[in-house]
Protein backbone atom coordinates (compact mmCIF):
# COMPACT_ATOMS: atom_id res chain seq x y z
CA UNK A 1 0.00 0.00 0.00
CA UNK A 2 1.64 3.70 -1.02
CA UNK A 3 0.98 7.06 0.49
CA UNK A 4 0.09 10.14 -1.98
CA UNK A 5 2.17 11.76 0.03
CA UNK A 6 5.87 12.56 -1.46
CA UNK A 7 7.54 13.41 1.36
CA UNK A 8 11.80 13.32 0.83
CA UNK A 9 14.35 14.97 3.26
CA UNK A 10 15.24 18.21 2.27
CA UNK A 11 18.10 18.94 0.81
CA UNK A 12 19.96 21.50 3.40
CA UNK A 13 19.83 19.01 5.47
CA UNK A 14 23.52 17.41 6.34
CA UNK A 15 25.14 14.45 8.57
CA UNK A 16 25.10 16.76 11.15
CA UNK A 17 22.31 18.03 11.29
CA UNK A 18 20.25 14.59 11.22
CA UNK A 19 22.80 13.55 14.22
CA UNK A 20 21.80 16.58 16.49
CA UNK A 21 18.33 16.02 15.60
CA UNK A 22 19.10 12.26 16.85
CA UNK A 23 21.12 13.44 20.20
CA UNK A 24 18.84 16.00 20.82
CA UNK A 25 15.06 14.87 20.34
CA UNK A 26 15.11 10.81 20.18
CA UNK A 27 18.03 10.14 22.87
CA UNK A 28 15.78 11.10 26.15
CA UNK A 29 12.61 9.24 27.49
CA UNK A 30 9.77 9.23 25.19
CA UNK A 31 6.66 7.45 24.55
CA UNK A 32 5.46 6.61 20.72
CA UNK A 33 2.56 4.83 19.08
CA UNK A 34 2.99 2.22 16.62
CA UNK A 35 -0.20 1.53 14.83
CA UNK A 36 -2.42 1.87 17.47
CA UNK A 37 0.33 0.09 20.15
CA UNK A 38 1.55 2.43 22.61
CA UNK A 39 5.52 1.79 23.13
CA UNK A 40 7.41 3.54 25.96
CA UNK A 41 11.23 4.17 24.73
CA UNK A 42 14.42 5.26 26.11
CA UNK A 43 17.22 5.37 23.73
CA UNK A 44 20.96 5.94 25.85
CA UNK A 45 24.10 6.29 23.59
CA UNK A 46 27.50 6.21 24.77
CA UNK A 47 30.60 7.60 22.66
CA UNK A 48 33.59 6.02 23.17
CA UNK A 49 35.44 7.64 19.94
CA UNK A 50 38.44 9.15 21.44
CA UNK A 51 38.04 12.46 19.33
CA UNK A 52 34.68 12.90 21.17
CA UNK A 53 36.28 12.78 24.61
CA UNK A 54 33.75 10.29 25.94
CA UNK A 55 30.19 12.54 25.73
CA UNK A 56 27.60 10.59 26.84
CA UNK A 57 24.02 10.16 27.58
CA UNK A 58 22.44 7.65 29.50
CA UNK A 59 19.07 7.88 31.07
CA UNK A 60 18.89 6.38 34.68
CA UNK A 61 16.62 4.24 36.03
CA UNK A 62 13.24 5.66 37.40
CA UNK A 63 13.34 4.26 40.84
CA UNK A 64 13.45 0.70 39.27
CA UNK A 65 10.42 0.79 37.67
CA UNK A 66 11.36 -0.26 34.55
CA UNK A 67 14.00 -2.59 32.91
CA UNK A 68 17.15 0.02 31.56
CA UNK A 69 17.19 -0.26 27.97
CA UNK A 70 20.74 -0.91 26.19
CA UNK A 71 22.55 1.61 25.06
CA UNK A 72 24.27 2.66 21.62
CA UNK A 73 27.68 1.94 21.79
CA UNK A 74 29.07 5.27 19.43
CA UNK A 75 32.85 4.02 18.28
CA UNK A 76 33.20 5.81 15.11
CA UNK A 77 30.77 9.44 15.51
CA UNK A 78 31.79 10.22 11.98
CA UNK A 79 30.83 6.48 10.25
CA UNK A 80 27.35 7.00 12.79
CA UNK A 81 26.54 10.07 10.94
CA UNK A 82 26.99 8.44 8.24
CA UNK A 83 24.86 5.67 8.56
CA UNK A 84 22.14 7.22 10.30
CA UNK A 85 22.05 9.98 7.50
CA UNK A 86 21.27 7.17 4.92
CA UNK A 87 19.06 5.57 6.84
CA UNK A 88 16.89 8.36 7.79
CA UNK A 89 17.15 9.44 4.71
CA UNK A 90 16.06 6.30 3.02
CA UNK A 91 13.18 6.17 5.46
CA UNK A 92 11.87 9.62 4.79
CA UNK A 93 12.12 9.42 0.98
CA UNK A 94 10.48 5.87 0.97
CA UNK A 95 6.71 6.04 -0.15
CA UNK A 96 5.41 3.33 2.29
CA UNK A 97 3.02 3.22 5.49
CA UNK A 98 5.83 0.96 7.47
CA UNK A 99 5.83 1.83 11.05
CA UNK A 100 5.29 5.29 9.91
CA UNK A 101 2.41 7.90 10.79
CA UNK A 102 0.45 9.58 8.44
CA UNK A 103 2.47 12.88 8.21
CA UNK A 104 3.36 15.52 6.15
CA UNK A 105 6.21 17.15 8.13
CA UNK A 106 9.36 15.22 7.23
CA UNK A 107 11.16 16.16 10.56
CA UNK A 108 8.29 14.21 12.57
CA UNK A 109 8.80 10.76 9.81
CA UNK A 110 12.50 10.88 11.00
CA UNK A 111 12.47 11.43 15.01
CA UNK A 112 9.66 8.64 14.51
CA UNK A 113 11.76 6.22 12.16
CA UNK A 114 14.65 6.98 13.98
CA UNK A 115 13.30 6.07 17.26
CA UNK A 116 11.18 3.04 15.91
CA UNK A 117 14.34 1.46 14.25
CA UNK A 118 16.22 0.56 17.88
CA UNK A 119 12.83 -1.77 18.57
CA UNK A 120 14.29 -4.31 16.32
CA UNK A 121 18.07 -4.33 17.88
CA UNK A 122 19.58 -7.05 19.44
CA UNK A 123 22.35 -6.48 22.17
CA UNK A 124 25.26 -7.08 19.31
CA UNK A 125 23.67 -4.36 17.55
CA UNK A 126 23.50 -1.65 20.21
CA UNK A 127 27.22 -2.22 20.25
CA UNK A 128 27.61 -2.34 16.65
CA UNK A 129 24.85 0.47 15.46
CA UNK A 130 26.91 1.51 12.52
CA UNK A 131 26.34 -1.73 10.73
CA UNK A 132 22.66 -2.28 11.85
CA UNK A 133 21.58 0.79 10.50
CA UNK A 134 23.36 0.22 7.11
CA UNK A 135 21.26 -3.18 7.01
CA UNK A 136 18.09 -1.61 7.51
CA UNK A 137 19.22 1.02 4.76
CA UNK A 138 19.46 -1.77 2.55
CA UNK A 139 16.14 -3.06 3.60
CA UNK A 140 14.81 0.27 2.74
CA UNK A 141 16.52 0.81 -0.66
CA UNK A 142 17.83 -2.53 -2.16
CA UNK A 143 15.60 -4.90 -4.52
CA UNK A 144 13.18 -6.69 -1.74
CA UNK A 145 11.95 -8.94 -4.54
CA UNK A 146 9.38 -6.20 -6.36
CA UNK A 147 8.28 -8.55 -8.72
CA UNK A 148 6.79 -10.77 -6.27
CA UNK A 149 4.43 -7.64 -5.54
CA UNK A 150 2.42 -9.46 -8.13
CA UNK A 151 1.21 -12.37 -6.91
CA UNK A 152 2.72 -15.91 -8.17
CA UNK A 153 2.12 -19.73 -8.41
CA UNK A 154 4.27 -21.43 -5.64
CA UNK A 155 5.39 -25.11 -5.34
CA UNK A 156 1.85 -27.19 -4.93
CA UNK A 157 2.15 -29.01 -1.27
CA UNK A 158 0.39 -32.56 -1.50
CA UNK A 159 -0.87 -31.75 -5.00
CA UNK A 160 -2.79 -28.19 -3.44
CA UNK A 161 -2.01 -24.93 -5.14
CA UNK A 162 -0.12 -22.38 -3.18
CA UNK A 163 0.24 -18.87 -3.77
CA UNK A 164 3.60 -16.27 -2.82
CA UNK A 165 3.32 -12.47 -3.06
CA UNK A 166 5.70 -9.99 -1.00
CA UNK A 167 3.67 -7.14 0.37
CA UNK A 168 4.51 -4.06 2.82
CA UNK A 169 4.04 -4.90 7.07
CA UNK A 170 1.06 -2.97 7.73
CA UNK A 171 1.31 -3.83 11.47
CA UNK A 172 4.05 -5.22 12.35
CA UNK A 173 7.28 -2.81 12.95
CA UNK A 174 10.32 -5.71 12.48
CA UNK A 175 10.65 -4.85 8.89
CA UNK A 176 9.22 -2.87 5.48
CA UNK A 177 8.23 -6.10 3.84
CA UNK A 178 6.74 -9.65 4.44
CA UNK A 179 6.79 -12.79 2.46
CA UNK A 180 3.37 -14.23 2.13
CA UNK A 181 2.11 -18.04 1.34
CA UNK A 182 -1.79 -18.70 0.75
CA UNK A 183 -4.23 -20.66 -0.92
CA UNK A 184 -7.70 -19.51 -2.58
CA UNK A 185 -10.74 -21.35 -2.18
CA UNK A 186 -13.60 -22.11 -4.90
CA UNK A 187 -14.81 -18.48 -4.54
CA UNK A 188 -11.15 -16.82 -4.94
CA UNK A 189 -11.06 -16.35 -0.91
CA UNK A 190 -7.48 -15.84 0.07
CA UNK A 191 -6.61 -17.99 3.52
CA UNK A 192 -2.91 -17.22 4.52
CA UNK A 193 -0.21 -18.94 6.47
CA UNK A 194 2.14 -17.25 8.84
CA UNK A 195 3.91 -14.07 7.22
CA UNK A 196 7.85 -13.67 6.95
CA UNK A 197 8.95 -10.82 7.33
CA UNK A 198 12.18 -10.54 6.13
CA UNK A 199 14.59 -7.48 4.47
CA UNK A 200 17.76 -8.31 1.95
CA UNK A 201 20.31 -7.00 2.55
CA UNK A 202 23.46 -8.33 -0.42
CA UNK A 203 23.49 -12.04 -0.45
CA UNK A 204 21.96 -12.23 3.29
CA UNK A 205 18.15 -12.60 3.65
CA UNK A 206 17.11 -11.49 7.52
CA UNK A 207 14.49 -13.22 9.15
CA UNK A 208 12.97 -10.84 12.25
CA UNK A 209 9.30 -12.70 12.79
CA UNK A 210 6.68 -15.39 11.65
CA UNK A 211 3.88 -13.86 12.33
CA UNK A 212 0.47 -15.07 11.92
CA UNK A 213 -1.32 -11.80 11.15
CA UNK A 214 -3.27 -12.54 8.39
CA UNK A 215 -6.49 -13.67 8.39
CA UNK A 216 -6.55 -14.74 12.49
CA UNK A 217 -10.16 -15.52 12.15
CA UNK A 218 -10.06 -17.25 9.30
CA UNK A 219 -11.38 -21.54 9.61
CA UNK A 220 -9.28 -23.89 8.19
CA UNK A 221 -10.99 -25.24 5.03
CA UNK A 222 -10.18 -28.89 3.86
CA UNK A 223 -7.12 -27.62 2.34
CA UNK A 224 -5.54 -26.21 4.70
CA UNK A 225 -6.54 -29.35 6.82
CA UNK A 226 -4.54 -31.43 4.56
CA UNK A 227 -1.68 -29.37 4.77
CA UNK A 228 -1.96 -29.74 8.83
CA UNK A 229 -1.96 -32.94 8.10
CA UNK A 230 0.88 -33.26 5.50
CA UNK A 231 3.22 -31.39 6.96
CA UNK A 232 2.72 -32.47 11.10
CA UNK A 233 4.27 -29.36 13.16
CA UNK A 234 5.95 -31.55 15.74
CA UNK A 235 5.07 -29.34 17.99
CA UNK A 236 5.02 -25.76 15.94
CA UNK A 237 2.45 -24.20 13.22
CA UNK A 238 2.37 -26.69 10.15
CA UNK A 239 1.64 -23.43 8.05
CA UNK A 240 4.83 -21.86 9.43
CA UNK A 241 7.09 -24.45 8.33
CA UNK A 242 5.88 -24.47 4.79
CA UNK A 243 5.70 -21.07 4.52
CA UNK A 244 9.66 -21.06 5.78
CA UNK A 245 10.32 -23.87 3.50
CA UNK A 246 8.80 -21.93 0.67
CA UNK A 247 10.85 -18.81 1.64
CA UNK A 248 14.11 -20.48 1.78
CA UNK A 249 13.33 -21.57 -1.41
CA UNK A 250 12.68 -18.52 -2.72
CA UNK A 251 16.04 -17.29 -1.56
CA UNK A 252 18.13 -19.94 -2.66
CA UNK A 253 16.63 -19.70 -6.23
CA UNK A 254 17.18 -15.65 -6.43
CA UNK A 255 21.18 -16.10 -5.70
CA UNK A 256 20.95 -15.81 -1.37
CA UNK A 257 23.37 -17.87 0.30
CA UNK A 258 23.00 -17.49 4.21
CA UNK A 259 19.56 -16.82 5.72
CA UNK A 260 20.16 -15.08 9.50
CA UNK A 261 17.54 -14.84 12.43
CA UNK A 262 18.37 -11.61 14.60
CA UNK A 263 17.45 -13.31 17.94
CA UNK A 264 16.38 -11.40 21.30
CA UNK A 265 15.20 -7.64 20.29
CA UNK A 266 15.68 -6.20 23.65
CA UNK A 267 13.92 -2.58 23.16
CA UNK A 268 10.97 -4.62 22.32
CA UNK A 269 10.57 -6.41 25.85
CA UNK A 270 11.60 -3.64 27.58
CA UNK A 271 9.37 -0.97 26.39
CA UNK A 272 6.51 -3.54 27.12
CA UNK A 273 7.80 -4.28 30.28
CA UNK A 274 6.82 -0.46 30.53
CA UNK A 275 4.30 -0.34 29.55
CA UNK A 276 2.90 -3.24 31.78
CA UNK A 277 4.00 -1.24 34.68
CA UNK A 278 2.78 2.00 33.54
CA UNK A 279 -0.52 0.36 32.77
CA UNK A 280 -1.03 -1.21 36.31
CA UNK A 281 -0.45 1.77 38.31
CA UNK A 282 -3.44 4.04 36.28
CA UNK A 283 -5.46 0.69 36.37
CA UNK A 284 -5.04 -0.08 39.87
CA UNK A 285 -5.02 3.18 41.24
CA UNK A 286 -5.36 3.38 45.18
CA UNK A 287 -4.71 -0.16 45.82
CA UNK A 288 -1.70 -0.99 48.05
CA UNK A 289 2.09 -0.22 46.86
CA UNK A 290 2.42 -4.72 47.38
CA UNK A 291 -0.63 -5.54 45.54
CA UNK A 292 0.60 -3.37 42.30
CA UNK A 293 3.93 -5.36 42.81
CA UNK A 294 2.36 -8.43 42.75
CA UNK A 295 -0.10 -7.74 39.56
CA UNK A 296 3.40 -6.25 37.72
CA UNK A 297 4.91 -9.81 38.72
CA UNK A 298 2.41 -11.47 37.54
CA UNK A 299 2.28 -9.51 34.37
CA UNK A 300 6.22 -9.67 33.86
CA UNK A 301 6.05 -13.54 34.44
CA UNK A 302 3.16 -13.66 31.82
CA UNK A 303 5.24 -10.90 28.84
CA UNK A 304 8.72 -13.33 29.93
CA UNK A 305 6.51 -16.50 28.80
CA UNK A 306 5.37 -14.97 25.77
CA UNK A 307 9.05 -13.16 24.70
CA UNK A 308 10.76 -16.94 24.84
CA UNK A 309 8.36 -18.81 23.08
CA UNK A 310 8.46 -16.17 20.63
CA UNK A 311 12.04 -16.61 19.89
CA UNK A 312 12.02 -19.91 20.58
CA UNK A 313 9.26 -20.62 18.06
CA UNK A 314 11.25 -18.88 15.16
CA UNK A 315 14.28 -20.97 15.68
CA UNK A 316 12.52 -24.42 16.49
CA UNK A 317 10.55 -23.83 13.11
CA UNK A 318 14.27 -23.86 11.25
CA UNK A 319 15.36 -26.68 13.21
CA UNK A 320 12.79 -29.03 12.36
CA UNK A 321 12.96 -28.16 8.91
CA UNK A 322 16.30 -28.79 9.18
CA UNK A 323 16.08 -32.69 10.66
CA UNK A 324 12.59 -33.49 9.36
CA UNK A 325 12.02 -31.39 5.78
CA UNK A 326 15.01 -31.08 4.32
CA UNK A 327 18.65 -31.84 3.51
CA UNK A 328 21.89 -29.28 3.18
CA UNK A 329 21.30 -26.81 5.85
CA UNK A 330 24.33 -26.06 7.59
CA UNK A 331 24.12 -24.08 10.93
CA UNK A 332 26.74 -21.49 10.93
CA UNK A 333 25.74 -19.65 14.36
CA UNK A 334 23.10 -20.40 17.24
CA UNK A 335 22.37 -17.79 19.23
CA UNK A 336 24.25 -17.68 22.82
CA UNK A 337 26.85 -15.96 24.47
CA UNK A 338 29.20 -15.52 21.16
CA UNK A 339 25.79 -14.89 18.86
CA UNK A 340 22.72 -12.73 18.64
CA UNK A 341 21.67 -14.67 15.42
CA UNK A 342 20.92 -17.81 14.25
CA UNK A 343 22.90 -18.18 10.80
CA UNK A 344 22.20 -20.96 8.06
CA UNK A 345 23.96 -21.57 4.87
CA UNK A 346 21.53 -22.18 2.43
CA UNK A 347 23.12 -23.16 -0.69
CA UNK A 348 22.61 -27.19 -0.58
CA UNK A 349 19.49 -26.33 0.71
CA UNK A 350 16.74 -29.08 -0.78
CA UNK A 351 13.24 -29.97 0.30
CA UNK A 352 12.24 -33.71 1.39
CA UNK A 353 14.53 -36.13 2.76
CA UNK A 354 16.11 -39.17 1.52
CA UNK A 355 14.02 -42.18 3.49
CA UNK A 356 16.48 -44.90 4.16
CA UNK A 357 15.00 -48.51 3.78
CA UNK A 358 15.15 -50.34 6.74
CA UNK A 359 16.59 -53.80 6.80
CA UNK A 360 15.09 -56.88 8.92
CA UNK A 361 17.94 -57.24 11.30
CA UNK A 362 16.54 -60.92 12.02
CA UNK A 363 16.66 -61.73 8.50
CA UNK A 364 20.04 -60.83 8.25
CA UNK A 365 21.65 -62.97 11.07
CA UNK A 366 19.58 -65.57 9.69
CA UNK A 367 21.08 -65.40 6.12
CA UNK A 368 24.46 -65.04 8.23
CA UNK A 369 24.02 -68.41 10.22
CA UNK A 370 22.59 -70.05 6.58
CA UNK A 371 26.42 -69.03 5.42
Amino acid sequence: METNNKITLPEKQSKQSIYNLFINNICKDNEVWIKGERLFININYRITDPKYNGENKIIPEKDGMYTESPIIEINDVDKFQTALFDYVKAYVNLNSNWTRPYDNDWMNIAEYGMSVIWTNATNQDFTNPIDFLERYTSFLTQDQWEDLKEEQESESINDIVVWKKVTESYYERETPHEYLLFIKDQKGQKMYFPSICYGIKDDKAYIYAIHKIHGKNQQDNDDLKNIRNYIKGRGVEPLGIAALMSFIEESKRRGITKIIMPDNFIMQYTSKNRLIQQEIEDWYEGLSLEKIEQKIIEKEIQLDYNHSASLNNRLMTMFLISKYYSTGLRFLEIPGEVSDNLAVDIQNYKAGREVKKQEDRRRKAKTEEER
